[in-house]
């Protein structure tokens, strides 16, 4: 993971500094430097360009998540899973064996993506707005 492909307010997993031997913890990215993050928990902050740093990566992003965001399935097409949002005005979301991406009349215009983060980028990529957890 590299500090290009996150956005303030993403969603990742990380890693306690002090103790690499506990299981990875989610939390939201706070501010995004040219080679480190810094987070909401611990207030911890994370480099990129140690090799020996693999305290963050992204959250698996699975189809029981989706209501948690706002999203309503609508069942399999040919396409697969098929997964709306009321933000999602020209599009929506599907899921196949390869992953999920963005569509347009059937059309796919994302690359896949299989993560928490990833699908915040696009939907703030095409709406504008941020997607975040209903309470």
């Amino acid at each position: 993971m590299t500090t290009t492909e996150l956005r303030i307010g993403n969603h990742i997993n990380a890693m306690h500094p002090h103790n690499e031997e506990t299981t990875p913890y989610q939390t939201i990215v706070r501010t995004i430097y040219e080679d480190s993050v810094s987070t909401d928990a611990y207030g911890c902050f994370y480099g990129f360009n140690d090799p020996d740093i693999t305290a963050v990566s992204g959250i698996l992003l699975t189809e029981e998540m989706l209501p948690n965001f706002g999203f309503e399935s609508m069942g399999e097409d040919s396409d697969g899973e098929h997964w709306e949002h009321d933000n999602f005005i020209f599009g929506y979301l599907h899921k196949n064996k390869y992953g999920f991406y963005f569509a347009f009349q059937h059309q796919r215009i994302s690359r896949y993506f299989n993560t928490v983060h990833g699908l915040q980028n696009l939907f703030y990529a095409t709406t504008g707005e941020e997607l975040t957890l209903k309470q």
